[in-house]
């Protein structure tokens, strides 16, 4: 496992993922950068088709698109 580059490559995205959310909110508020994370939802989606050649069904869209909506209503 200690061999395994998934495993760095994993750890390294979210540690880049954790310092940018940490150095954006110290200049937009929560009730806006909460709803923006919602976009990795969409990129993993597309990123999952272009890469792992994984199919798009309709429930993963309207997951999706119910979560979008959510983030909406959140940031309302």
């Amino acid at each position: 496992m200690f061999l395994n580059i998934n495993l760095y490559l994993g750890g390294g995205l979210y540690l880049i993922s954790a310092v940018l959310n940490v150095y954006i909110l110290r200049y937009l508020d929560y009730s806006v950068v909460l709803p923006l994370t919602s976009i990795t939802y969409i990129w993993t989606m597309v990123l999952s088709y272009m890469i792992l050649k994984e199919k798009i069904t309709m429930k993963k869209i309207m997951g999706v698109v119910l979560i979008l909506v959510g983030a909406i209503f959140v940031s309302m």
